[in-house]
């Protein structure tokens, strides 16, 4: 029951903050894409997102702007992906009973940002280059997984 009220919550408090703001549809789709559940993104608003880029020019810039916000907001880590990890020490392996996990950030932006880039328009790549500064700012990420780095820090 509680989670289910929250769950409520979270979806009216998006609704009064889309409406208040007058975010367009594309604003509104990239913050429920890079939103702070644990959920990844869906595939059939990813695809919408990318219609939508390449079908309202009038709102390209808008939704443009609100993914770049979104992947560049280090302040706020609302808009990352949450990933636990086991933690190794000395070569020795917890046990996952004795909950040793720490959190891991990977950007859910980041997420939006490659499948754009991969079937959208070409103005979302022209962007992006225009902006790249942003994107090199995140070469210190790494996504560990059992010691082993995979991509990320060393580009």
């Amino acid at each position: 029951m509680k989670s289910a009220l929250r769950a409520l919550y979270v979806n009216f408090s998006f609704f009064v903050k889309n409406e208040w703001n007058e975010y367009c549809e594309g604003e509104r789709i990239v913050r429920e894409l890079t939103s702070n559940d644990d959920e990844k993104p869906s595939p059939d608003k990813l695809k919408r997102l990318v219609y939508l880029i390449g079908a309202e020019p009038e709102n390209y810039q808008l939704t443009y702007m609100m993914i770049m916000k979104r992947v560049t907001d280090f302040r706020y880590l609302r808009h990352m992906e949450k990933v636990s990890f086991l933690i190794f020490k000395k070569k020795k392996r917890y046990q996952p009973s004795e909950h040793v996990y720490v959190q891991k950030k990977k950007i859910k932006g980041l997420i939006v940002v490659e499948y754009i880039l991969k079937y959208g328009d070409h103005r979302f790549v022209r962007s992006c280059k225009r902006d790249v500064r942003h994107f090199k700012k995140l070469r210190g990420f790494t996504y560990e997984l059992y010691n082993k780095d995979f991509g990320g820090g060393g580009v």
